[in-house]
């Protein structure tokens, strides 16, 4: 929100922030390859800028990022205290990058060292790369891997004018139904709004800040414009999923996503019979709730992470809190079985019922709601409507004392790998 702020870290084509950016948690690298995305991104779905903020912005292309270098003049500079790169034009116009390094594995390196700009071209001689823009001393042009978390920097073609009325958010989810705010950062205080189509959500200002209320399935625009100041105008994307999938109120319901494997989730949690219920939390390998969750009170082990017995894969046995609980088919879901939900559904934070959470969106139109229910430690309650922490079925092959969990909060949704199984968390079961 300022011109010295570091901003998000983004993997070339992926439009989220995330916990831990390498090829396995790439969005875009499958099956030993990275799928291809097209010669350049700049405007489409993979363009983090066009995306989140709408209208003409786009990330710059190679030749767009060539022209900045040649045509401007640029020195190390300190803004506010955060050190990076100042690009001055001919007509005296400039710009500050900040040096807001970059991401890898769960490190963020070489912050107020170095600058690291995804541009939208891929890379010509190795496509499992893209061009960007690196400066420390001076400015370089190379190639990096497309699975770094980098700075975006937007380009516009038109006058900034046309599209720059500073919004609290460029970009928002719902459910049909449910209603959204954004607010206007900067402008006259005078604003029209409309939205690009009132069936799938309309628009109203109070202020300065908008409401919109999802009406139907569908992607909608909604401008908004200071009538005082030349017609400046802000846009917000909106995306409209459907009502959630359960045909009556008789809880839980298998939920068909079109998955290949054939799996189908539940359409609530262990221990919730609403599907924005928080339902209960487990230590993994129990099957029931306690009052503390620490390794003294972990029942399979002896007291630590180093005792941990060795429980294997847990579905359907007697350590699997979904098949005791629920019975039948039901069982908790497989690393795999995540993983396969990540890869193969369309994931947005959304508030459904009042209630933070991810809904996660099938092919065919099939989705499933899963609350921010945080998770259990001690006696305490953390991140409630923050976070999600899901149990897999999976425990870690080395280390006993952990196993694998999806892990999301509203920025994405990721594979969780080596968590403490004596954290009380969410299950929400599956058959296959």
């Amino acid at each position: 929100t300022t011109p010295e702020g570091y901003g998000g870290y983004y993997a070339w084509g992926e439009i989220e922030e995330k916990d831990v950016y390498d090829e396995t948690t790439y969005k875009y690298y499958q099956n030993g390859s990275y799928v291809e995305l097209g010669s350049d991104i700049a405007g489409t779905q993979y363009d983090v800028a066009h995306v989140k903020w709408g209208g003409s912005w786009m990330m710059p292309s190679l030749d767009k990022i060539e022209e900045l270098i040649n045509n401007c003049s640029s020195e190390w500079a300190t803004v506010n205290g955060v050190d990076g790169q100042i690009f001055t034009g001919s007509n005296s116009g400039s710009i500050f990058l900040p040096a807001a390094g970059y991401r890898w594995h769960d490190g963020l390196d070489e912050a107020d060292i170095s600058g690291n700009y995804w541009s939208s071209t891929l890379g010509q001689s190795d496509s499992d790369g893209a061009y960007g823009a690196t400066f420390f001393s001076g400015t370089i042009i190379y190639n990096p891997g497309r699975d770094d978390g980098r700075s975006v920097r937007p380009v516009a073609s038109v006058t900034v004018e046309d599209a720059s009325l500073l919004l609290s958010s460029f970009k928002l989810s719902l459910i049909a139904g449910d209603e959204g705010t954004v607010d206007i950062t900067s402008g006259s205080g005078t604003y029209t709004v409309a939205s690009s189509d009132t069936g799938v959500v309309t628009a109203t200002l109070t202020g300065n800040t908008v409401k919109v209320t999802a009406i139907a399935a569908g992607t909608a625009t909604i401008t908004v414009t200071d009538t005082k100041k030349s017609g400046l105008k802000g846009y917000i994307t909106v995306t409209v999923s459907a009502g959630l999938t359960c045909p009556d109120d008789h809880h839980p319901h298998l939920i068909d996503l079109g998955l290949p494997s054939g799996t189908k989730w539940a359409c609530c949690n262990v221990g919730a019979t609403t599907p924005e219920g928080y339902g209960g939390y487990y230590a993994w390998g129990e099957t029931e709730e306690k009052t503390t969750y620490t390794w003294r009170s972990y029942i399979h082990c002896d007291g630590s992470d180093e005792t941990c017995y060795d429980l294997g894969s847990i579905a359907g046995t007697e350590y699997d809190v979904a098949h005791v609980n629920w019975g039948g088919s039901w069982v908790m879901p497989s690393l795999d079985q995540i993983k396969e939900l990540i890869n193969n559904c369309s994931s947005e934070w959304t508030t459904f019922n009042g209630i933070n959470g991810r809904v996660f969106a099938g092919s065919n139109g099939g989705n499933i709601f899963l609350p921010a229910a945080g998770c259990r430690w001690y006696a305490d309650h953390d991140d409630v409507g923050g976070s999600g922490f899901y149990w897999s079925t999976t425990q870690n092959p080395w280390d006993w004392g952990y196993a694998d969990i999806l892990y999301f909060s509203s920025e994405s949704a990721n594979l969780g790998y080596d968590y403490d199984r004596y954290y009380g968390r969410s299950v929400r079961p599956v058959v296959r």
